[in-house]
């Protein structure tokens, strides 16, 4: 087995999660679930990569802002000529 990396993070706006990381940044809607034990959810990444990433929104509940605006996650995109 490959190990795989999954970076979870919590979210208000799944909408707006699927618009940037699926739409905009081209990566490809691994999965989708809605109501598993109050929380809906999103994994996006490549099929064939060792990660993905989950992004999750439990009803009723708000997520308060990152503790700073140094909590990133960066993204090295090739030119679009390569």
């Amino acid at each position: 087995m490959i190990p795989k990396l999954r970076v979870a993070r919590p979210t208000n706006d799944l909408a707006a999660v699927r618009h940037f990381y699926v739409e905009a940044l081209g990566l490809a809607e691994l999965y989708a679930f809605t109501g598993h034990d109050g929380f809906d959810g999103l994994m996006a990444g490549h099929p064939q990569a060792a990660y993905h990433l989950e992004f999750t929104r439990q009803q009723g509940h708000l997520v308060p802002p990152a503790p700073t605006a140094e909590n990133l996650l960066v993204f090295y995109l090739p030119e679009r000529a390569e």
